[in-house]
């Protein structure tokens, strides 16, 4: 998961600036040339162990920047300034930014209010450690439903002195035009391809029900089918697994196939084999998950002259699982997760881009190459909409190792900035390669263990949002975080679809609307266009075509009204399409099973189909088996 750096919610009044024409600067005194000791127009929040200056010794452009400086490694001062909004707008911004820092950095945030209540936010580039000169930090952002308030906010994380200049912030798209209608007609472009390829749905699915972490809970035999059963009826297509080298070679040279770990994850990956579900292998990528010959000392990668061993490590292991174990749903491979989520701690560009190399020629060596994909990056950034300059590092050494490339978020429980997310990255890939763009980490935010979006029927509409979006974007792989709770060690993840035994596996809300993705958003389908009129911003839908010509369609309805469906499907066969209908009341009366069809609608060339889509709901129809 990302541990990108957040921002506590600060409460300040200012006073609201006139919105103005798309492209000017609406942040007033920008280059803080107006203020005695403070610039004039912007306020110091979170003031506590740091201090705050317009300081006329240093800037980069006029004669004057802003100054914080902080002795705490655990506060967020900034200067903010504020500017009323409307939801649906867009925002980008920028300033620049030089830094002497003992350890932190300064960065970049758009913050979204409705009153003094922040809503969400977005998070930009930072100046990285140390002592630094003027470098452009940005940030974009989409203003969320019943936002009213916009602070752009210049931040300090750790201890040192950050100066700010040249601020900027633009609005760069109007609101929507409100819609008011209750009547939306759907269209189905099935010639207008978005992926063509699609690789599939699935969640982080970490197992771990044998070991004594979990064991000593009481799970047993019964559990462990109940989890079986309930993860072969939502048909995952992929589902991503974490690995600790510790459980595989704890001593260099000393290979240990029948440790409980391994025969846990193997286990594991037979059964999923047995329910068609690939597995993406992907070390955790942190010093407590090394083994101890690999001297990692409290990296981010083993001692430089163990980490070609750890390589060779890994590309044993998925040997051993396709050729040992006959494990061939073994199918995706990542170096390690989320290099980028501790900026303190960032592995070297070139050492990382050098052990991929050395993982692609290895893997070839055993012949596994074409059988094995090998996601590059597996960035997180996920509050960032810009990527950072670690990214942009990686990405300009070359792709050419990369059969995927692999993301993470959890910072777009407003889905409409979810577009620039993805573009901010997909647009990076250079040498002519077209890289299916892989979403293998997605939530809303929480602690590290713990979600409390997940309780909530919201949450729910959430995934199917996200779902639809990212399709609509070109994603070619969503893996929701996470499948089910479980303990990884002595920390119980409660992240997951369904809780844990001590709550008798009970499914959240979530497990009804992905479950339903799951089953139906099938590998090796075309995503198709899907178009609406009148436009209605809170509606959603995507399309995909099985490779059978089979056509399933998600709609989502944010409104807090019903819509009157009128659908044309293009089809030029015949469909009985099935729906299946995502609500609150639906999910109350699930008792814990799939989400049944509700109705079937005769879809006939040349036709519309007419449906009610109730509010706050999600509905999938199918004509997949």
């Amino acid at each position: 998961m990302s541990k990108d750096i957040t921002l506590p919610i600060v409460f300040f009044v200012l006073t609201l600036a006139v919105p103005a024409t798309a492209l000017e600067n609406l942040a007033a005194n920008p280059s803080f040339e107006s203020g005695d000791t403070l610039p004039d127009g912007w306020a110091s929040a979170n003031p506590r162990n740091a201090s705050f200056l317009r300081d006329s010794s240093r800037a980069h452009g006029g004669t004057a920047s802003a100054l914080i400086e902080s002795q705490s490694g655990d506060d967020y001062p900034s200067f903010k300034y504020r500017i009323a909004v409307m939801p649906g707008e867009e925002y980008s911004a920028s300033v620049f930014a030089c830094s002497e820092m003992a350890q932190g950095n300064g960065y970049i945030v758009l913050e979204f209010y409705r009153g003094e209540t922040r809503l969400e936010f977005a998070q930009g580039s930072y100046t990285g450690g140390g002592d630094k000169g003027w470098v452009s930090l940005q940030v974009s952002g989409s203003v969320p439903e019943g936002a009213d308030g916009l602070a752009l906010a210049l931040v300090v994380h750790g201890e040192g002195r950050t100066w700010f200049d040249d601020a900027e912030l633009i609005r760069t798209a109007e609101a929507p035009a409100a819609f008011t209608g209750d009547n939306v007609a759907v269209h189905i472009r099935p010639d207008h391809i978005i992926t063509s390829n699609f690789l599939g749905c699935g969640a982080q699915g970490d197992f771990f029900l044998t070991l004594p972490s979990n064991a000593k809970f009481g799970v047993g035999p019964e559990d462990i089918e109940l989890v079986k059963d309930r993860v072969r009826a939502m048909r995952p297509a992929v589902l991503r697994l974490f690995f600790s080298y510790a459980w595989w070679e704890p001593e260099e040279g000393r290979q240990t196939p029948d440790s409980a770990e391994v025969r846990d994850m193997v286990g594991w990956m037979g059964f999923l084999k047995e329910i068609h579900c690939t597995v993406l292998l992907c070390p955790w990528g942190d010093h407590f998950a090394y083994s101890p010959w690999m001297n990692a000392n409290g990296g981010r990668l083993p001692a430089p002259d163990k980490r070609e061993d750890m390589v060779r490590s890994l590309a044993d292991f998925v040997a051993f699982c396709r050729n040992q174990e006959g494990l061939d749903n073994l199918r995706y491979l990542s170096l390690m997760n989320e290099p980028d989520n501790d900026w303190q701690r960032m592995p070297d560009p070139d050492a990382y881009v050098a052990l991929h190399h050395r993982l692609d020629a290895l893997l070839r060596e055993r012949g596994l190459r074409g059988q094995v994909m090998l996601l590059g990056i597996d960035g997180s950034s996920s509050g960032r909409t810009i990527a950072g300059d670690w990214f942009h590092k990686i990405v300009e050494s070359g792709t050419e190792y990369m059969d995927g490339l692999s993301c993470h978020t959890y910072a777009y429980k407003n889905t409409a900035g979810l577009p620039a997310w993805i573009a901010s990255r997909r647009e990076l890939v250079r040498d002519g390669k077209a890289l299916p763009f892989c979403i293998t980490e997605f939530n809303t935010w929480g602690d590290t263990f713990k979600n409390p979006d997940n309780d909530r029927y919201d949450h729910a509409l959430f995934l199917a949002d996200f779902a639809a979006t990212a399709l609509n974007q070109g994603a070619a792989m969503l893996l929701q975080w996470c499948l089910f709770d479980t303990y990884y060690g002595p920390f119980r993840q409660e992240y997951g679809l369904w809780r844990y035994k001590t709550e008798n596996w009970s499914p959240r809300p979530g497990f009804y609307s992905w479950s339903l993705i799951t089953r139906y958003v099938r590998p090796g389908s075309r995503v198709v266009a899907v178009e609406t009129d009148p436009a209605a911003p809170r509606l959603r839908a995507a399309a995909v075509i099985s490779p059978e010509d089979k056509c399933t369609l998600l709609l989502i309805n944010r409104y807090d009204r019903p819509l009157q469906i009128r659908l044309d499907t293009g089809t030029k066969t015949p469909r009985d399409l099935r729906v299946h209908a995502c609500t609150e009341s639906s999910i109350a009366n699930a008792g814990g099973e799939l989400l049944p069809s509700t109705q079937t609608l005769h879809d006939v060339p040349g036709t519309t189909l007419s449906l009610e889509l109730p509010a706050q709901s999600f509905l999938l129809l199918t004509d997949l088996p």
